[in-house]
């Protein structure tokens, strides 16, 4: 791996290994030179902010996986969520029952994406279906089926989820 160093004493700047590295630094110390400090508390430096960014890349991917996790809880919950209407049959209850159901959709859908994220690909696929049982027409439900049975190599089936997608939205095949 090839470091940038700058050498103080001609103010040059030149691409070495970390093996020179090394071999520089012995150089120094052997030699009883004062630039061996300098270079030591230099390298301190980038290994301490190397760390440092190491554990902030940690703290953000905790993060993430807990904001997942917190995600996977609140679409469960919206999901399991029961609704009794008394006048279904009126078409004031009968649009409600609809709104209800594109929202249960999408539920399904944002939650497919949290386990598709984290690689589980059974879950999030089952999502997707549930998605597209409470809306048909739900496009992008199709969609993350579609991809996510391509990443499993499922061509045969992923083609079957674009073509009913399409379909679904009124599309002809045939004009595509």
């Amino acid at each position: 791996m090839a470091s940038i160093v700058t050498d103080t004493t001609n103010k040059t700047t030149s691409a070495i290994s970390g093996q020179d590295i090394l071999n520089e630094i012995i150089n120094y110390k052997n030699n009883g030179n004062e630039e061996y400090k300098q270079i030591l508390k230099y390298m301190k430096e980038l290994v301490n902010e190397s760390n440092n960014n190491n554990n902030n890349n940690t703290s953000i991917q905790l993060q993430i996986e807990q904001h997942q996790k917190q995600g996977i809880k609140y679409y469960s919950k919206g999901i399991d969520v029961k609704t009794i209407f008394t006048n279904s049959n009126t078409s004031e209850g009968h649009d409600m029952v609809k709104e209800i159901q594109i929202v249960k959709s999408k539920i399904f859908l944002n939650r497919s994406l949290i386990f598709h994220q984290r690689n589980k690909y059974q879950k999030a696929l089952h999502d997707c279906k549930s998605s597209i049982q409470f809306d048909k027409t739900n496009i992008k439900a199709y969609y993350r089926a579609a991809k996510i049975l391509i990443e499993r190599n499922h061509f045969t089936e992923a083609y079957k989820y674009v073509k009913k997608g399409i379909i679904s939205n009124g599309k002809d095949l045939k004009n595509l």
